[in-house]
């Protein structure tokens, strides 16, 4: 169980292979390479495990994700209609609105507040190729300052010096 944890191996099967019992198991690191994991019959009373693959994985993007920027907020006008939201929320509560109405005004003006005073972009997650490890990216970088340099004084030695290194 330990080594499962340890190395975020996943169960595949879940169907018993001798009776009612589970007696062989299919682990992955991978589960979306899965396709399907089914019993045939075998020659004696155990079942087999017939597990069909993928042996390329698929690529799972992630969803872009929303980043406020806070150095460029508006902080004052924010605080100002926060203020009022807070006063609105105190009368609601007061008139006998439910925590539920309290719940979704506040967040519904909350997050309207965040997006008009708050400026925000989109940031994507990278994708990361496991044969380019760390000092490679460097060097891609290293290589990426030469160029601009370079092409700011419009002499190329040191650049296609280090380009015939990579």
């Amino acid at each position: 169980m330990e080594v499962i944890i340890s190395h975020s191996l996943t169960q595949i099967h879940e169907t018993p292979t001798r009776g009612s019992n589970l007696l062989d198991i299919v682990l992955t690191s991978n589960p979306s390479l899965i396709k399907t994991s089914s019993n045939a019959p075998g020659i004696s009373d155990h079942d087999m495990i017939v597990t069909d693959c993928d042996t390329k994985p698929h690529d799972q993007s992630k969803k872009p994700r929303k980043c406020y920027i806070y150095s460029k907020a508006k902080w004052e006008d924010l605080h100002k209609d926060l203020t009022i939201l807070s006063t609105n929320i105190t009368e609601m509560y007061h008139t006998g609105a439910t925590a539920q109405e309290l719940l979704d005004k506040f967040k519904t003006d909350l997050y309207s507040n965040l997006d008009n005073y708050i400026p925000s972009k989109l940031i994507r997650s990278k994708t990361s190729l496991p044969w380019i490890y760390h000092k490679i990216r460097k060097m891609f970088k290293k290589k990426t300052r030469l160029y601009q340099q370079e092409k700011k004084t419009n002499n190329w030695t040191n650049y296609r010096h280090f380009q015939k290194k990579m």
